[in-house]
């Protein structure tokens, strides 16, 4: 997609950008430095801006016209209507699931825990005993060759 562009007054290009111009300008034999090395600012350039653009991010020029042909517009189109879908897609709500491998994540009450005791093969009453305490369960850990699971409990340390 080409458009007549102009640099801005005093412009010394460096010599990777003259060599970008020179690819994506329609005519590179305009692209003529002065005495300064210095191109002149009130010359137009027809090129391909997206491109010099793209390959010098930081270049400034002033974009005064353009031949838009309704492929380009389609382009644009497209363009920022994916653009737009990045920005107006609905977030994930921020899970405490890690699901690249499989763990929770602490949250914030996790962050709260003072004390960790961990219990092994503790039955149910037991457990119940522990929670009613102000004990919470943090794991709970199957092992193949028990009856009961190990707990891990935490809780906030209580003042005395």
């Amino acid at each position: 997609m080409r458009f007549n562009f102009r640099f801005p007054y005093n412009f010394a290009p460096t010599p990777e950008q003259l060599e970008v111009l020179r690819r994506h300008v329609r005519n590179p034999e305009d692209l003529k430095l002065d005495d300064d090395g210095k191109l002149p600012s009130w010359h137009q350039y027809a090129g391909n801006v997206f491109a010099i653009m793209e390959e010098c991010p930081g270049l400034e020029l002033t974009v005064e016209t353009g031949e838009l042909g309704v492929s380009a517009i389609e382009s644009i189109h497209d363009r920022l209507t994916a653009i737009e879908k990045n920005l107006t897609a609905p977030r994930q709500p921020s899970s405490t699931f890690n699901e690249r491998i499989a763990v929770h994540v602490a949250g914030m009450g996790t962050l709260l825990i003072d004390e960790v005791v961990v219990h092994v093969d503790l039955c149910t009453e037991s457990l119940q005993e522990e929670l009613d305490k102000g004990w919470r369960i943090l794991a709970v850990c199957v092992q193949p060759d028990q009856r009961r699971p190990d707990y891990v409990l935490g809780r906030t340390k209580v003042a005395t």
